[in-house]
């Protein structure tokens, strides 16, 4: 990064670091996608990350950011779609595969941006602050830890 850029990103950074301090919660655990650019400023504001770690990382979010977003559309899109097939129609099967087929392709590549994004963050990050960010990113949201096998809301 040049420094022409740094500079010019340092005011958006300086920017949402200050409401990153002043907006409560700062990240929401179980939020491992990171859909925004600013639950990653306020993710290493909360890793207490250098600014040259913070350029870096910022700069690794922006290799993929525009795909990223529209994947993020087209499932939203395909959500929808899925909502209106109807299995009383003969061709219900076949179409509810072509939607698989979509949903895994942008599954698919969306996880492939996260892991090399997760590569670039481990990369830069100190071990201590990456544990500190993968806890951040992975913990399930209050309230969720008893669901699953056997637990509350499941049937004997």
């Amino acid at each position: 990064m040049n420094a022409c850029s740094a500079l010019r990103r340092l005011p958006v950074l300086v920017l949402l670091a200050g409401l990153a301090a002043c907006s409560g919660p700062q990240l929401r655990p179980g939020d491992a996608a990171l859909r925004s650019d600013r639950s990653v400023v306020r993710l290493l504001a909360l890793v207490e990350a250098s600014r040259e770690q913070q350029d870096q990382v910022l700069a690794a979010y922006d290799v993929d950011g525009v795909r990223r977003r529209e994947i993020e559309r087209e499932l939203q899109t395909l959500n929808r779609e899925r909502g209106q097939l109807d299995p009383h129609q003969p061709d219900f099967l076949a179409a509810n595969q072509a939607w698989v087929q979509r949903w895994t392709a942008l599954m698919t590549e969306r996880y492939a941006i996260q892991a090399r994004f997760d590569v670039a963050v481990a990369g830069v990050l100190k071990s201590g602050q990456w544990e500190d960010w993968v806890n951040y990113t992975t913990a399930q949201p209050s309230g969720y830890a008893s669901y699953g096998e056997g637990g509350p809301g499941r049937r004997p």
